[in-house]
């Protein structure tokens, strides 16, 4: 059966069909027609499958796979897959069964090590430096064996040389820690998933979110994310795309210097009848001081409730004007407090 393509171009998914670019009989639904390499075919039961309607081929020291492919576009990268399986009936093959891979410039080994019949897949790619190239596959076992390596439905297709198109990505800052992050991707294809990492030095990255993604988008699709209590002054975010083969690409990144305010936002503990909450973006702990009206010092305890808020117990003090002296992040700030 033909497998037509589809390219994706660069500026835009345009579905086009190029005649000659594919595997003939992949399937094997037309016997060894179009196969050369003294192929051997039998339904998938003969080798421990279940489907006898299913036709597949083994590949050992006896027999292999080749075909010319014809009709590739030079420069044009490509994927090679198929399902295959370890021999399991009548004469098991070896454990693992491996086989050698080639074409154009892509050689490579596959092994199959499964107990139970399993047809998994294998991709692969490769470049096309010419308009044709020879496929081939064949047995790389240890030891001689005419029994080993199960194959079917082998096909070449374009690869998309993009999951996901980025147009926009913007980093917003709001008041004590909460930051926007916003993007827009203008196309997704063959995406399962975009994930958000943050980093408070651009190299240890932890992850955000995971935006599980399904099916192709050609038209624009916008992202919101907002995180609160963001810790480090300077802080990094980059995007990563995770297409359906568990490839990962990096889309962007961006860095953002926080803008720290004059002095901390300080108002009372409705929890705590002379306590007060200290409002300052990222801050962990706090070095608190109270100056009583008498200008004795005494140190004040506090509790991080998260990074960014802070309480302060200011319980069993004497009526009067008070000073709290708070450092944070190596900067003072003084706050009066009246104790009614």
């Amino acid at each position: 059966m033909k497998r037509t393509l589809w390219v994706c171009a660069l500026l835009g998914c345009l579905a086009s069909s190029l005649p000659g670019q594919f595997v003939l009989n992949g399937g094997f639904t037309n016997g060894t027609t179009n196969w050369g390499c003294t192929p051997e075919l039998n339904p998938e039961t003969v080798y421990g499958g279940s489907n006898g309607a299913n036709v597949v081929a083994e590949i050992d020291n006896l027999v292999s796979l080749c075909q010319t492919i014809n009709g590739l576009t030079v420069g044009t990268v490509y994927d090679l897959r198929y399902f295959a399986s370890r021999r399991l009936g009548g004469c098991p093959g070896p454990n693992p069964a491996n086989i050698g891979v080639s074409i154009a410039g892509l050689n490579t080994i596959d092994a199959r090590s499964n107990t139970v019949w399993a047809l998994t897949p294998s991709t692969y790619q490769f470049t096309a430096t010419a308009t044709s190239h020879t496929l081939s596959i064949v047995q790389q076992f240890a030891a001689y064996t005419t029994c080993g390596f199960i194959i079917d439905d082998i096909e070449i297709t374009a690869a998309i040389p993009f999951v996901a198109e980025l147009s926009a990505f913007d980093l917003l800052e709001f008041a004590f820690g909460a930051i926007e992050i916003q993007w827009t991707t203008e196309q997704e294809h063959n995406l399962k998933a975009l994930q958000l990492e943050r980093s408070g030095n651009g190299f240890d990255w932890t992850v955000v979110t995971e935006i599980p993604r399904d099916g192709d988008q050609d038209a624009p699709s916008k992202y919101r994310i907002v995180e609160r209590n963001v810790q480090p002054q300077t802080i990094h975010y980059r995007l990563l795309s995770i297409d359906n083969n568990g490839q990962v690409s990096e889309l962007g990144r961006r860095q953002l210097e926080r803008r720290l305010p004059d002095k901390p936002i300080i108002s009372q503990d409705r929890k705590q009848v002379r306590g007060l909450l200290v409002r300052y973006p990222g801050v962990e702990t706090a070095t608190i001081t109270w100056v009583d009206v008498t200008g004795a010092t005494h140190p004040v305890s506090s509790t991080t409730i998260y990074p960014g808020l802070i309480s302060v117990d200011t319980e069993d003090r004497a009526k009067g004007v008070h000073l709290l002296c708070i450092r944070l992040q190596d900067k003072w700030f003084v706050h009066k407090l009246v104790v009614e």
